[in-house]
C-alpha cells in the first residue's frame, strides 16, 4: 500500500508490515517518556530521521486538545496517612509524526513543556476513584506543583521541555512494543512502551497504560521528615493521543 493510501484505510491485526509504515508514530506516547525497561544514555543523543525520511513520508500533527497524558502518583513511607495521592495530567502534547510505507521509514519527534502539567485537576481524581478521593485545597496543588517543578525534580527553569523521539517497533498490531528515545533533564533514557493503535480517515490514535520508576528515568522523587513521608517510586501512565494527517506541502 502506498502512503497516500493510509488516511483512508483502516488498521487491523494481521496486516503486513508494509502496509503500515506510519506505526513509529505511536512511541511518542509516551508518555511515552515514562516506561519499565529504561537504560540510561548519555545527554544529547536522541534518534533522529534522516531528510529521505522526512521527504517521502506522510505528515501527522498531534491534536493536542484530543489527546492527554496521565500520571498517577501515589505516598509513600511512615507518615503516607498525612500526604496526599496525586493525578498529574498534560494536553500540552506537541510533535510531528512522517508516515513511510515500512517502520523502518516512519519517524516521529515529540515535545511536552514540563511548565504545562497540571496537578490534581478534580475531575481527574473523581475519575481515578478511592486512592484519589481525598479533597486537596489550592494551597496543596501549588506546593505539589512546586515540588514537581523544582531543581531536585523537573528543573523546569533550565529544562523547560521533555523530548522524544522514535527508535525501533516490535510486536503485532494492534498491540505494539515500542522503543522510544526519552530526554528529561539532562539525561537520554530508552524505553519500551506498551501501546494499542487504530488508524482510520487521516486519523491516527494511541491509547495505553504502564508505569515506571521516577529514579530510573533520572528524576529524584519528594521525600520530607527524613523519608517518612515521600512519593513512591513507581508511577503509573495512561494516555490517549491522537494526530491528524497535515495537508500535502505546495
Amino acid at each position: 500500500m502506498r502512503t497516500n493510501e493510509l488516511n483512508s484505510q483502516s488498521i487491523r491485526p494481521g496486516l503486513p508490515w508494509q502496509r503500515v509504515g506510519w506505526l513509529l508514530f505511536t512511541a511518542y506516547l509516551l508518555l511515552g517518556v515514562l516506561c519499565r525497561g529504561v537504560a540510561a544514555a548519555p545527554a544529547g543523543e536522541l534518534s533522529a530521521a534522516s531528510p529521505e525520511v522526512a521527504r517521502e513520508a506522510a505528515l501527522y500533527r498531534v491534536v493536542a486538545d484530543r489527546s492527554e497524558l496521565r500520571l498517577l502518583v501515589y505516598r509513600s513511607g511512615a507518615l503516607a496517612k498525612f500526604g496526599h495521592n496525586h493525578v498529574i495530567s498534560s494536553q500540552a502534547i506537541d510533535g510531528s509524526v512522517y508516515v513511510g510505507e515500512s517502520p523502518e521509514n516512519s519517524f516521529f519527534m515529540l515535545k511536552l513543556p514540563v511548565q504545562d502539567f497540571e496537578v490534581d485537576r478534580p475531575e481527574l481524581r473523581n475519575e481515578e476513584g478511592d486512592d484519589f478521593s481525598s479533597s486537596m485545597d489550592e494551597k496543596a496543588i501549588q506546593g505539589t506543583r512546586k515540588n514537581m517543578l523544582g531543581e531536585s525534580m523537573m528543573d523546569a527553569a533550565n529544562y523547560p521541555e521533555i523530548h522524544l523521539a522514535s527508535r525501533h517497533i516490535s510486536g503485532a498490531l494492534p498491540k505494539l512494543l515500542l522503543t522510544v528515545d526519552v530526554q528529561i533533564r539532562d539525561q537520554v533514557s530508552q524505553l519500551q512502551v506498551p501501546v494499542e493503535v487504530v488508524i482510520n480517515m487521516g486519523h491516527l490514535t494511541a491509547t495505553g497504560s504502564f508505569s515506571f520508576d521516577q529514579t530510573a528515568v533520572g528524576l529524584k522523587p519528594f521525600r520530607a521528615m527524613l523519608g517518612a513521608l515521600r512519593v513512591r517510586d513507581t508511577v503509573d501512565v495512561k494516555f490517549s493521543i491522537t494526530a491528524t494527517r497535515a495537508p500535502p506541502a505546495p
